[in-house]
């Protein structure tokens, strides 16, 4: 429903139901509110409920499988600080193992409460300026729970190299089954709260022999905090959460600013990306089932990121190379596009991205990455590590 109820002042607002057939119905409400004192200010904001429930492969008759790592066996490779110890088997104290995500039959869905505020500001008619707040709240969020993760093994006990105390290796039957994959269900997490702001400013004006806009948009994440078995995580900032996310990280603000410059048939527009920096460190990786990442140094030696595959010994004992970093830095590209119209049906375009070869930062931490030696971020400053993309293209319109 759209309510004007006096001419300053509007209220609108809706209802959605979905039922599935094995985590029940939901309605998800949603009103919102308009109030224009003046023509040049208004203030607008929202307040709805969400509904997610489980999809088929969290809560149905599925699964997927990923890479979990490589792990020591404790029962074939009693010695795991010196591989080739007398009693070790040949590969079991680096065991490349791989994860069954599998689904849970007893997952609730997800339930969420958002909240919209909003000014919005033309003073004059090329000018305009727009600040919403948010705040959402996500309830039993359903995550991988990788706290409950298990070992199977399989059943194969045939003989396999084992090393001896003369230096040889020899065929023994195992005490147990090697490790055959690592299992992990989902489970419903406590919550977790985003809050942030998007702020944006556009100025458009015809001049006399060509037309300017210029248009910049500013997303800061205040709030990111996971709530986990009672306790909560503040990862904004931060290179977590670790699982489930794949390792992504979560920088607080992003910025893109665009410029565009056109008069008739031709237009061309310069735009700037930006992507905060942020800590390598992660608070929830302990929540989770990981070792400990709240430290610069445990983060890199435990975060199975580059840092952990090349820097195994100094970080062991504590120290941080002088080529790691324990942050990922800020990320800068230029893009470029242009168009041409000719006549009634050809137009002409062409583009490129990362217009300056802006190299990635790099990013030790991650495992989700590049794991040679300059590691990078696939999911943040992908663009980085392609270089300039060029584009160009004509469409027709009969």
């Amino acid at each position: 429903f759209d309510a004007p109820i006096v001419k300053q002042f509007e209220l609108n607002g809706a209802i959605r139901y979905d039922h599935y057939n094995q985590s029940g119905g939901r309605g998800s409400p949603k009103i919102g509110f308009k109030f224009t004192p003046i023509p040049e200010f208004a203030i607008r904001g929202t307040a709805s409920r969400g509904f997610r429930a489980p999809g088929p492969g969290e809560n149905g008759r599925a699964g997927q499988t990923f890479f979990a790592g490589a792990f020591a066996d404790p029962i074939l490779c009693p010695n795991p600080n010196i591989i080739t110890a007398a009693g070790n088997f040949v590969g079991q104290c680096n065991n490349q193992v791989a994860g069954q995500q599998h689904s849970n039959p007893d997952l609730k869905p997800e339930t969420s409460k958002a909240f919209t505020l909003g000014l919005i500001y033309e003073p004059i008619r090329d000018i305009s300026a727009t600040l919403d707040l948010y705040s959402i709240v996500v309830n039993d969020q359903i995550v991988p729970g990788n706290a409950a993760a298990t070992f199977v093994r399989g059943n194969d006990l045939s003989p396999i190299a084992q090393y001896q105390a003369n230096g040889t290796t020899a065929l023994v039957t195992p005490p147990a089954p090697p490790y055959a994959y690592l299992g992990i269900s989902y489970v419903n997490a406590n919550s977790t709260k985003v809050q942030g702001f998007d702020l944006g400013a556009d100025f458009h004006h015809k001049f006399d022999y060509f037309e300017y806009q210029s248009k910049a948009v500013w997303s800061y994440t205040a709030t990111y905090d996971l709530s986990f078995q009672g306790v909560t995580y503040h990862l904004a900032g931060t290179h977590g959460p670790f699982f489930y996310s794949g390792d992504t990280g979560n920088p607080r603000s992003r910025v893109q600013w665009s410029n565009t410059l056109g008069h008739g048939p031709w237009s061309v527009t310069g735009t700037m990306n930006y992507v905060d920096a942020f800590s390598n460190t992660d608070p929830s990786a302990v929540a989770f089932g990981q070792a400990d990442q709240t430290t610069c140094a445990n983060d890199l030696l435990n975060g199975l990121g580059a840092a952990s595959t090349f820097y195994v010994v100094p970080l062991s004992n504590g120290v941080i190379p002088k080529a790691v970093s324990c942050s990922v830095a800020h990320y800068i590209t230029f893009d470029l596009y242009g168009h041409f119209k000719v006549g009634d049906h050809l137009d002409l375009h062409g583009s490129v991205l990362n217009l300056f070869n802006e190299k990635p930062p790099l990013d030790w931490s991650t495992y989700g990455g590049a794991l040679g030696a300059v590691p990078w971020n696939p999911a943040l400053h992908l663009q980085g590590a392609i270089g300039p993309f060029f584009t160009i293209g004509a469409t027709f319109k009969f």
